[in-house]
């Protein structure tokens, strides 16, 4: 599912059921990946479009003007009203997106250097003897 749609669901308007359905709509047509399909291609290509909502991405099933199907899996619907309840912090954009933190080993510092600040601060003075000795030439 979008981030941006998941951060778009807190600023819907709610006050009347109709703009919220129009605000809604808009919003799944903006972010949506497929077309609409008709009914008679949802039938047909069912296992598909059960397949592409659990991977992440809404289903819109063709019908007359407000009687439109949304085809969402469960753990996105969990995520869209959780967005818009609380709207969507950090950790959930984070989480959301797929972000692994990767786990490696500690940084090992070279000999002389016994913090992380002076290994920044060593690369800084390089840099600068550097840029001095080129402007000396």
């Amino acid at each position: 599912m979008k981030l941006e749609m998941l951060a778009a669901l807190p600023k819907l308007r709610t006050s009347e059921p109709s703009v919220l359905q129009d605000d809604l709509t808009r919003l799944l047509t903006e972010h949506m990946a497929d077309q609409p399909v008709t009914i008679k291609g949802a039938r047909d290509r069912f296992s598909e479009i059960n397949r592409r909502a659990k991977e992440g991405y809404i289903q819109v099933i063709k019908g007359a003007p407000g009687q439109e199907t949304v085809i969402v899996s469960l753990m996105d619907l969990a995520a869209m009203l959780h967005a818009t309840a609380t709207g969507v912090s950090l950790a959930d954009a984070l989480k959301i997106s797929g972000f692994t933190p990767v786990r490696q080993k500690r940084l090992v510092l070279g000999e002389g250097m016994k913090t992380e600040t002076e290994l920044v601060l060593h690369k800084k003075e390089v840099k600068a003897k550097s840029i001095m000795a080129a402007g000396a030439q």
